[in-house]
This record gives structure tokens, sequence and C-alpha cells, in this order.
């Protein structure tokens, strides 16, 4: 019996184990999105200081307005998944209740029917009317067998009772959980419509200043231009020098073959005339030991492929403000591209390496500040908006090793990391790299 009831607990929990990661897994996102909403909050309350700053103020309410729409589509998952909860756990109610039922009348069944045939009186005369001492033990035996079994049904029904009692609480407290994440996403669809309608004012308030505006954006884009031109052509300059030393590696490896080559050919020549040619004992001629820089690019490129989705963040907290790849611009429409992801920080964050490397290249922008380009083998992370820099170019730096600081902007108060990760001269999306 408590074999078959272990069984059937066992179905019924597997199902809900299963469930309950996922509602962890919802959960542990939720938090993270509330978390980035309060820090995108804080910037635009930042730039809400400054009336100028009111195009950041769009962007950060651009960011705020993702973030929420994720999390009400989050909460959204985590209500359903309680409702799924909810009804499997009444569906189990409804199964230990029916046994329950089962159980009670059985029981029933069976104390009337030892009552009726089994009274004290009538188990001695059983046992009295014995043939022999065997047998009388065998009867004594028979009738333990019926009270334990009276007993083992009587603690079935405690513990399917208490089952019961367990899961209607647990009902309950699923249930307080849902109303709190319903409530939770009523407040983030309030949020969500506020952020909406200011965004829309400030739009169509800028766009009365739209020929300042245009000539300030004209700018930055031409000095973001200008900067990818530099990456770019930093590491077509690294990937040639690579290139080059492979190629230098390979024809002294051939050259130095074609030597051990030509010297075997030549002492086999002299074997097959007779004639021992006089030499000097010398040393055997053995390939040129290949660049240290060759093998070292193919480890590193091999080591940072295969850690992807797991390298650290190259600010130790932060939240991603911008995501990789085009968008339209939040009050002209214009076509625009990210080249990597930006993330805001705090103020006086340090800027790590992500990964062990070689600094290639240091520079500066009018803009962007500060930037560092670290070389991994075939990969290449860039980091600006560095407002300084305590590393030097060839340097070769490890792996969450601090090599500068975050440039906060004085104007805006906002401290925002650009980041990028480039597969020899093809960018790659930092947000598919970095540890989420």
């Amino acid at each position: 019996m408590k074999k078959f009831l272990t069984i059937i607990v066992f179905a019924f929990i597997l199902p809900f184990t299963l469930k309950g990661q996922d509602q962890k897994s919802l959960e542990k996102k939720r938090k993270k999105l509330v978390n980035e909403i309060e820090q995108t909050q804080k910037a635009i309350e930042q730039t809400q200081k400054n009336k100028e700053n009111s195009l950041k103020e769009i962007v950060n309410l651009e960011k705020q307005i993702e973030l929420r729409k994720e999390l009400i589509a989050n909460t959204s998952k985590e209500v359903n998944e309680f409702e799924t909860l909810i009804q499997k756990a009444q569906s189990e109610i409804s199964e230990l209740t029916n046994r329950l039922e089962i159980l009670r009348k059985n029981y029933a069944q069976a104390i009337y029917g030892t009552y009726k045939s089994y009274r004290l009186a009538d188990q001695l005369m059983f046992i009295a009317n014995s043939h022999s001492f065997s047998d009388a033990m065998r009867r004594l035996n028979y009738l333990r067998k019926v009270g334990d079994y009276r007993k083992n049904q009587v603690d079935t029904i405690i513990h399917t009772q208490n089952e019961i009692n367990l899961k209607l609480a647990s009902i309950q407290e699923k249930r307080d959980k849902q109303v709190s994440l319903l409530n939770q996403q009523k407040k983030q669809e309030s949020e969500l419509n506020k952020n909406k309608g200011q965004k829309a004012k400030l739009v169509e308030q800028l766009k009365v200043k739209e020929s300042k505006l245009n000539k300030t954006l004209v700018d930055k884009k031409r000095e973001a231009d200008k900067l990818n031109a530099q990456i770019q052509a930093i590491i077509a300059k690294e990937i040639e020098r690579q290139r080059k030393l492979e190629e230098d590696r390979k024809r002294k490896e051939a050259e130095a073959l074609a030597k051990a080559k030509a010297e075997k050919e030549k002492e086999a020549a002299a074997a097959n005339k007779g004639n021992k040619p006089v030499t000097t004992p010398s040393k055997p001629s053995v390939p040129s030991k290949p660049s240290p820089e060759t093998p070292e690019v193919d480890k590193l490129s091999e080591s940072f492929a295969a850690n992807k989705g797991r390298i650290p963040w190259p600010v130790e907290r932060g939240t991603i403000s911008r995501q990789f790849g085009p968008y339209k611009h939040p009050v002209f429409g214009g076509d625009m591209d990210n080249k990597g992801i930006d993330i805001r920080t705090d103020k006086n964050t340090n800027v790590r390496a992500v990964f062990e490397g070689k600094v290639i290249s240091i520079m500066s922008n009018p803009i962007y500040k500060n930037a560092v380009i670290i070389s991994h083998g075939d990969y290449f992370t860039v980091y600006t908006k560095l407002e300084s820099v305590n590393v030097s170019k060839g340097q070769v730096v490890k792996g969450k090793q601090v090599i500068g600081k975050v440039y906060t902007d004085d104007e805006t108060n906002e401290t925002e990391l650009h980041f990028e990760v480039w597969q020899k001269n093809i960018t790659q999306n930092p947000a598919l790299w970095i540890a989420r």
C-alpha cells in the first residue's frame, strides 16, 4: 500500500519539480529586469536635471520602455506558470481526495467486518480451536497481520489527509504570489504608458531644435565613423602582421626541410659511388623553430572562441543601454548602427580586459575619448569612452586586469562604456560573448 502511494506521489511531484525550475528561472529574470529598470530610472532622473540633455533622456526612456515591456512579458509567463501549477495541484488534490474516500470506505467496511467476525471472544475461540500448537501460532500470526493491515490503512489515511492539507496550503501560497505578480504587472503597464507619454512629449520639444540637434548628430556620426575606420585599419594591420609571421614561419620550415633533404641526397650519392667523403662532424639539420607569436595566436583564438557566452563583463557592474546592430534615431528616424554595445555603469568604474591578450593600440577621440584595442589571436576587443588608460601598447594583459577607467560625461552626468568584439575584420555582437 505504502509503495503504491509512494509511486503516485512521485508521479505528481516530478512535473512540479520541473515546473519549479522554470519558475525559478523566470523569477531570477524578473529580479534582474527590475534592477535594470531602477538603474535606467536613475539615469533618466539625472538627465532631467539638465534641460539640454533631452535627447539623452529619450534614449534612456527608450531603454526603460524596452525593459518594462520585457518585464511585463516575463511577469505574464510567471502568472501563467502559477496558474498551471495551481490547476495541477487541484487535480492532484482531487485524485488524493478520491483515494482518501476509497481508503476510508474500505477501512470502515473492514472495521465493521472485524467487529462482527473477530470480536475478542471470537478471536480467542479461533485460536482455541487450533488442532496443534503450530496451527495456533499460524492463526495468531494471521490475526496479527490483520491488525497490522488495519494499522497500515489508518497510517495511509492520515498520510493522504496530510498530503491534501499541504497541497491546499501550497495552492493558497501560489494564489497569493499570483495576485502580487498581477498587481506588479498592472503597475508596470501604467509606468510603461507614462514613459511613452514622456517620450512623445520630449520628441515634440526636440523637433523644434531640429537644426541644432542635427548638427550635433552629424558631428557625432562623423567622429564615430572616423573612430570605426581607425579601428578597422589597426585590426587589418595586425591581421596582416600575423599573416606575414605565419608565411615567414612556413618559409623557414620549408627551407630547413629542403636543406636537410639535399644533405641526405648528397650522402646517399657518395655512398653509392663507394667513396665516403671526409666531412667534419656537424649537428643534424632541424627545421627552424616557428615564431613564438604564431602558435600563441592559434591558442588564443581557440581559447577565446571556446569561451563564447562566458567571458566576463568589461566592468564589474552595469547594464546594456544600447544593443548591437542597426537602429533608428529616436527623434529623426535616421538609420544608425552600433558596432558594439553600450554599458551604463557607476562613476569611477574600472574597465577590465575580458580575456588575456596583447594591447595593439591606444587611441583618443574628441567625443569617444580614449580607446584600447586588445588582440586575442584572431579575435579583438575594443574599449572606448575611457577617462584614463593604465596600460601601454605592446603590453600583455590577463583576463579581468584593469586597463583604465570609464569616462563620465560632465553634461549628462552619465557613465557609459562602449565595448566591441571583432573576429578578424568582422564585428560580433558582444552580448552573445559576455556571461549573462
